[in-house]
């Protein structure tokens, strides 16, 4: 579906935001739910754990409300893509939180460092855009989204992903490790997915 098509009110998404503007209160919840695409994309993209889904679209509806009072269309983007990117952006503020809390209740236990994780997370940012250039455009604050990238990852993951963008191949890693081959390809597998699924 186009991001200007009609739905059940009758009105595109552009109309309705136009209405909302205007005090039409009564559309905000039908122009609420022409996003629950979204919003459960992104809900089961970042799965923040600090947010039961209730209190996460309840944030995805304060982010909606406010993205209607900052929209201009002068600036030359359809409200979707806005509000997309506000969300985005409460999401990455929610995930620094969380990354801080967690932090303070882990302080002894960390395998790589912040500053280690963003520079191969960065490097494959790089691979991917030459490689699926498609669908990417959208992509903001990339090195926040690569700290949260890593964040997915378990331990074992990280050591892969790590050793591969090093150089190493299925078979050098697999001896880093003490794991087969298939077991390093799976989990470089897996992390490609995991990246993917970020990049969407």
């Amino acid at each position: 579906m186009q991001e200007n098509s009609q739905n059940d009110s009758g009105f595109t998404i552009e109309e309705m935001v136009d209405l909302l503007k205007k005090g039409n209160m009564q559309y905000f919840d039908v122009l609420f739910k022409r996003f629950y695409p979204l919003i459960f994309k992104f809900e089961k993209t970042y799965h923040l754990k600090m947010l039961e889904r209730e209190d996460f679209f309840q944030e995805a509806r304060i982010v909606l409300y406010r993205s209607i009072k900052e929209y201009d269309e002068k600036r030359g983007m359809q409200f979707a893509g806005f509000y997309k990117l506000m969300l985005q952006n409460r999401i990455f503020s929610l995930i620094r939180r969380e990354s801080a809390l967690k932090r303070k209740s882990e302080k002894n236990t960390t395998s790589y460092t912040r500053v280690g994780d963003l520079d191969f997370a960065d490097k494959y940012v790089s691979e991917t855009r030459k490689i699926e250039a498609e669908g990417i455009d959208s992509i903001i604050h990339v090195r926040e989204m690569s700290y949260s990238y890593f964040e997915t990852l378990s331990a074992f993951e990280k050591e892969v992903f790590r050793n591969y963008m090093k150089g190493d191949d299925y078979e050098t890693i697999a001896q880093k490790t003490n794991k087969s081959a298939k077991q390093v390809q799976y989990a470089y597998d897996r992390c490609r997915q995991k990246m993917k699924n970020l990049l969407e």
